[in-house]
């Protein structure tokens, strides 16, 4: 195994950037520039960021070091919405041996976390394995929530047909509404060279609307004109008489579309112009872009199972060093959390 420097994943060795092509094609979350954004922008101070490569050059990890509590952690942070081992594994015993190996390397440290994994798969589990071959006490745990729907062959008015009756009845009502006591008009942003604009009306909307500041202020402009150099952006604005009132930011990616940031002025909540700016932009995407997929990206709020039928869950994984000793009451905790799981699968809650 090799470790390299991560602070530069668009410029690494040419072994790296060849396990990135392969598998970028499988979520823009596995993409060498999404890294390289959560490296400038989307980090905290005092991490180094480094990358795992197996001795088969087929399967690679981004990672963070946290020196000062010795600890792991994957390279993600609030924004990403699926995370994955980077490049096309053999087999899941190759991935397994790759996180045997990581261990190893990172033995000194106390815990290892990693997070946002399809739980669903060969290779999630051959990672618990692996870190647990490694000398680490490792456990999954339940990350965050999913809500999408399946538009494979799906215009937008099979969707809309889909969709429970109050959400279709809200829309009418609050469009016939809009038109007939505004002025209003959509607005599509899909070129770069448009997308600077967008940026500007996207963060005046977002500073009056009722979210906070975000986690990292720079992260969101660099990732939509980053987005939008990949052609992925997908990017809407409902004006209500000349004046912004609803901003969204989609990502489309290789048949798979996700509704990454919305957000509407409160002086106009009256008009629901989440709702009315969703809606065109569900039509302009199911009907042009015609995507396998569309998701709400990461939460499970209430008010998306409006808008979409089915659930994903993302697991993580945390490993324990029982060797340290920082890491040997976290090995405890952890193996007494398994030893509760496999009773409550065996005998049942005693509720």
């Amino acid at each position: 195994m090799r470790i390299f420097d991560a602070s530069a994943f668009t410029k690494m060795e040419a072994d790296v950037a060849q396990v990135f092509a392969a598998s970028d094609h499988a979520s823009f979350f596995n993409i060498a520039r999404w890294f390289e954004l959560i490296v400038k922008f989307g980090t905290k101070p005092g991490r180094q960021i480094q990358l795992a490569l197996d001795d088969s050059g087929t399967s690679a990890l981004p990672f963070v070091r946290e020196f000062a509590a010795r600890t792991i952690l994957s390279c993600t942070n609030a924004y990403t919405c699926e995370h994955s081992v980077i490049g096309s594994p053999e087999s899941p015993s190759t991935v397994q041996n790759f996180a045997k190996d990581l261990a190893h390397e990172v033995r000194r440290s106390r815990s290892i976390r990693l997070d946002g994994f399809a739980p669903d798969t060969p290779f999630f589990s051959a990672l618990i394995g692996g870190f647990r071959k490694g000398g680490f006490v490792a456990k999954p745990h339940l990350g965050w929530v999913t809500r999408f729907e399946n538009t494979v062959d799906v215009g937008f008015g099979e969707y809309l047909g889909r969709r429970p009756s109050i959400l279709r009845n809200t829309w009418h009502r609050k469009f016939a509404h809009l038109a007939k006591t505004t002025q209003s008009s959509f607005q599509v942003y899909d070129k770069s060279e448009s997308i600077d604009d967008f940026v500007d009306v996207y963060q005046d909307v977002h500073n009056r609307s009722w979210k906070g500041p975000e986690l990292f202020p720079e992260f969101m402009p660099n990732l939509i004109k980053m987005a939008a150099a990949e052609n992925a952006v997908r990017a809407g604005v409902l004006r209500i008489d000349g004046k912004p009132a609803a901003a969204q930011f989609w990502i489309v990616w290789h048949g798979r579309a996700v509704i990454f940031k919305l957000a509407y002025a409160e002086d106009f909540a009256s008009y629901s112009p989440g709702t009315l700016l969703t809606m065109h932009m569900l039509q302009r995407v199911l009907d042009v872009d015609r995507p396998i997929e569309i998701s709400f990206g990461r939460g499970d709020d209430s008010y998306k199972t409006l808008w979409m039928s089915s659930r994903r869950e993302y697991w993580g994984i945390e490993a324990a060093n029982p060797r340290t000793l920082g890491g040997a009451a976290l090995a405890l905790r952890l193996s007494g959390g398994l030893g509760r799981d496999l009773l409550k699968r065996r005998f049942g809650s005693s509720k």
